[in-house]
């Protein structure tokens, strides 16, 4: 197995260690793009993500991009969800979360309409 195998396969562990693995394809029947569909997975698989945690696990931490922009996807994200009666909530100094009941409700929704 070749070197960059074995990196792909211990991302993808560690991915789903730390509750990210949803595709952002299975995002698809909102309508969002790759970067919001990674974002909503995040918030979907974690009780709060703190916004160094999104912008590392996104955009990679290391990226031209101002961390501000998380606050841009949050707010488009925001929007789509109030269609779907769902909310993201902001912690303060912390990052954001959306609330169990909605949450549990949007992963319904996902998976049926996979």
């Amino acid at each position: 197995m070749s070197e960059l195998q074995n990196l792909r396969d211990r991302v993808e562990e560690l991915e789903a260690l730390i509750g990210m693995r949803l595709a952002f394809e299975d995002h698809r029947p909102l309508g969002f793009s790759k970067r919001r569909a990674q974002i909503l997975g995040i918030l979907l698989n974690r009780e709060i993500a703190t916004r160094d945690f999104i912008f590392t696990a996104v955009w990679g931490g290391e990226s031209n991009v101002c961390d501000k922009i998380i606050d841009v996807h949050v707010s488009k994200i925001r929007k789509r969800l109030k269609m779907f009666g769902a909310n993201i909530e902001n912690i303060h100094n912390v990052g954001y979360r959306i609330p169990e009941a909605d949450r549990k409700r949007l992963k319904a929704m996902l998976e049926n309409a996979a």
